[in-house]
């Protein structure tokens, strides 16, 4: 079922008269300050009782109120402190953990009275829920702001998919203020255990942390590390990082069984910052009858043969010696890493050969063999050094990358701790290299990788209640393609790596490739996609970010036939036999011909998207999700038509986005039109005027409607049009900017996207008018 959406309350503050009642702090207050304002109000404004909004000015005077949207929109203003006390109802406070009264600062305020992104976090209060009334302090920014009441924990920064808003946990959202922001940083960068972060109960953890501050700030650093809601080390002064701090030094906890968040809290004083980080101490219980027999000191190998239902699959354990084979019953299960991706088998029959135990039976999920515990890991790359191909067509080769140990003169390299982060949304290759041939026509160099940022079960006898799952394949590849190919390959299946447990969780890879070219070339793409899965007492939320890049090569080949390759890779995470969560990036690179205005052109691009989704036996636990292609391009070559080109006429002349094309929001999108005149609107005082409309309709909010009119710029500062001259007949291509970024209005609650330019050229006025219709991905 959908939530219901947000109410959105657009104020023209004039009075504001509240009724006193019993309390004197509720006393209505003179001269309120008129200006715009803007509250969203979403459904968990329901959960909220006895709400009580102080607003401590900077001038000594206090407003109190029990109306939060008249509050807020209108007697808040910038370095106000802001106090919310509030009652949770029942039903909320179970649904919920914590709650959360954030002040950010933004770069602005937009048309359409939202912030600019991204907010960022300016001063926090946190607490968990379990008590009858709540009482939050926050200060408001001196700039524009934006003040957020929201369920969970705290966001450091916010983006149009990183938001209470799009998490679906905003309570109410106000924004405010009319300068531009230059606050002094206050932020926690990092904080995590300097080790793993995770393994058998105990884990003992030392935690680092890198602080962004004023030089001159004291800072003051708070750590509940068993999350018990007080402090159990202070830090006062707080040095802002602890890279050069020994270990030993560094604040340490020991962990019992389960998930922990320790938390850190670090302010200056005047406002405070919160960050939290995760702790996995691992525990297993198995039900009775589960065996490992691999375990035993005898056990030599095993041979597996899976055969789809109603047929048995079978299970060859071999054993050093025919008297001690261990004793297995039918109906009992069997556990083990063999074969290609391990098995987890209900026997229901056994048969003796020499040394050998053979079983026969039907594959089982978790539920049939954990009776209890907790397993998570986290920020573990799988080690791939033992890839194996486990299904034909394999690669022609494997290299397996080594890790080279430090030369004479040069410097070994330290490794990783959890405390340090990569930036780059696609990570450099660092797996092995997959080698396959096409015949004399080509070859593909594939390198994949896989990062589990979460991985987390929380079993009891009958189920699995809980499951967070963040997971991120990466590739990299390289195509040569040698002569003209038409062609679709399925490479089959490899083994990558296994997570680092006694049931059999193995990553596969099945890989596939689409060529279509009339000559030869050479292209690379890479591309990442992270794969989110959580699950509680209300069902499955899942989530899918994806990355793309590419580069190609022609050979210098004149204007001709397009051409493409399209490489699919399906990285799927096995319990056995059994498929389970899986991410599947996709990434083209390719030619295509376009006509730009005059010249027809070469344009190479790279395409990307991917899928997301979780199979168990046979169905789908989610629907799967799927984003839709992105696109950019790598480079351009164009060559004029000639002299049948009809000159430049008539009105304007939209050239990005064209119609019926999806939008590219890898980068902030520029919108390109050509028109008469526009060769010399740089002046601001000429007369040839332009309007350009940007609209799209909200589900329920309804249009949104952009006009930006050239005739009156006024030092606007989403004002970003810049024009270049074209052609000897006085047009002009022109660059805009909008300050409203087109690729926040997507989503599914976003529709009927589109764009237009009119031009007024005198002595006519309105002269045809060009539009475009897009898709947001």
């Amino acid at each position: 079922m959908q939530a219901p959406a947000p109410r959105r309350l657009l104020i023209s503050a004039v009075s504001l008269a509240v009724v006193a009642a019993c309390d004197p702090e509720l006393a209505p207050r003179p001269e309120t300050t008129a200006r715009e304002a803007s509250l969203l109000a979403a459904p968990g404004l329901d959960c909220l009782t006895d709400t009580k909004l102080r607003l401590h000015h900077d001038d000594g005077t206090l407003d109190v109120t029990t109306d939060l949207a008249a509050g807020l929109a209108e007697l808040a203003r910038p370095r106000d402190l802001v106090e919310l006390s509030f009652a949770v109802t029942p039903q909320c406070a179970a649904d919920h953990r914590r709650v959360t009264l954030a002040a950010y600062t933004t770069q602005g305020i937009n048309l359409g009275l939202d912030p600019v992104y991204p907010p960022t976090a300016f001063d926090v209060h946190t607490t968990r829920l379990g008590g009858d009334t709540y009482l939050l302090r926050v200060r408001l920014p001196d700039c524009y702001y934006e003040l957020d009441l929201a369920f969970g924990e705290p966001l450091p920064v916010q983006r149009p998919q990183l938001s209470y808003a799009a998490q679906s946990r905003l309570i109410l959202a106000a924004i405010g203020g009319d300068t531009t922001c230059d606050e002094a940083p206050l932020a926690v960068e990092r904080f995590d255990p300097v080790e793993a972060g995770w393994g058998d109960a105990p884990v003992s953890a030392h935690f680092g942390w890198r602080l962004t501050a004023d030089p001159a700030a004291q800072l003051r650093c708070e750590f509940d590390f068993d999350a018990d809601g007080q402090p159990d080390v202070i830090h006062e002064p707080c040095s802002r990082t602890t890279e050069l701090v020994k270990t030993a030094a560094l604040p340490q906890w020991t962990y019992p069984v389960g998930k922990h968040r320790p938390e850190l809290v670090v302010s200056d004083g005047q406002r405070r910052i919160w960050a939290g980080t995760d702790i996995y101490a691992n525990h297993l219980d198995y039900k009775p009858d589960v065996h490992f027999l691999e375990e035993r000191p005898d056990f030599l190998g095993a041979d597996v043969t899976v055969e789809p239902a109603p047929d048995l699959s079978q299970v060859v354990l071999h054993f050093k010696d025919a008297a001690t084979l261990p004793d297995v019953a039918a109906g009992e299960v069997v556990v083990g890493h063999g074969g290609a991706r391990g098995y987890m088998l209900r026997v229901e029959a056994v048969t003796y050969e020499d040394a050998d135990l053979v079983l026969l039976g039907v594959p089982v999920g978790l539920d049939d063999v954990l009776a209890g515990g907790f397993f998570g890991v986290r920020d573990l790359p799988i080690d791939t050094s033992d890839v194996a191909c486990v299904a034909e067509p394999c690669p022609d080769e494997i290299v397996v990358l080594p890790d080279l140990p430090a030369g004479p003169g040069e410097t070994a390299e330290i490794g990783t701790l959890a405390l340090d982060e990569s930036v780059d949304p696609i990570p450099p290759p660092g797996g092995p290299r997959l080698v396959f041939k096409f015949g004399d026509h080509g070859e593909l160099h594939f390198s994949p990788g896989l990062d589990v940022e979460r991985f987390e079960l929380d079993v009891d006898w009958f189920s699995v209640p809980h499951a967070d799952v963040a997971i991120t394949p990466t590739i990299h590849a390289s195509i040569v393609v040698k002569a003209g190919l038409t062609q679709a390959f399925e490479f089959g299946e490899l083994y990558l790596g296994t997570l680092p447990l006694a049931i059999p969780v193995s990553i596969m890879l099945r890989p596939e490739l689409e060529v279509e070219a009339a000559y030869k070339f050479t292209g690379t793409v890479a591309a990442s996609a992270t794969g989110t899965a959580f699950k509680d007492h209300t069902g499955w939320r899942t989530g899918l970010e994806t990355h793309v890049d590419g580069l190609l090569d022609n050979f210098g080949a004149a204007m001709g036939p397009e051409l493409s390759a399209t490489l699919l890779a399906k990285f799927v995470m096995t319990l056995g036999f059994l498929d389970g969560p899986y991410v599947a990036p996709l990434a083209t690179v390719g030619l295509r011909n376009t006509m730009d205005g005059c010249e027809t052109c070469n344009q190479a691009f790279w395409e990307g998207g991917a899928e997301f989704g979780w199979e168990a036996f046979g169905s789908e636990l989610f629907d799967a999700i799927k984003i839709i292609l992105a696109a950019g391009e790598i480079w351009k070559d164009c060559e004029a038509t000639g002299p049948s080109c009809e000159p430049l006429s008539g009105g304007p002349v939209i050239v990005r986005p064209r119609d019926g094309v999806l939008l590219d929001c890898q980068q902030y999108p520029k919108l390109v039109f050509r028109a008469p005149g526009a060769a010399t609107t740089e002046d601001v005082n000429s007369p040839h005027q332009f309007t350009i409309h940007v609209n799209a309709t909200h589900q329920q909010h309804g249009l949104y409607d952009y006009v930006v009119n050239t005739a009156f710029r006024g030092g606007l500062p989403e004002w970003d049009l810049q024009c270049v001259p074209l052609g000897d007949d006085g047009w002009g291509e022109c660059s805009f900017t909008p300050a409203d970024n087109p690729c926040s209005f997507g989503g599914s609650q976003w529709s009927n996207h589109s764009w237009s330019v009119t031009a007024h050229v005198p002595p006519a006025s309105g002269s045809p008018t060009d539009v475009a219709t897009f898709d947001v991905p």
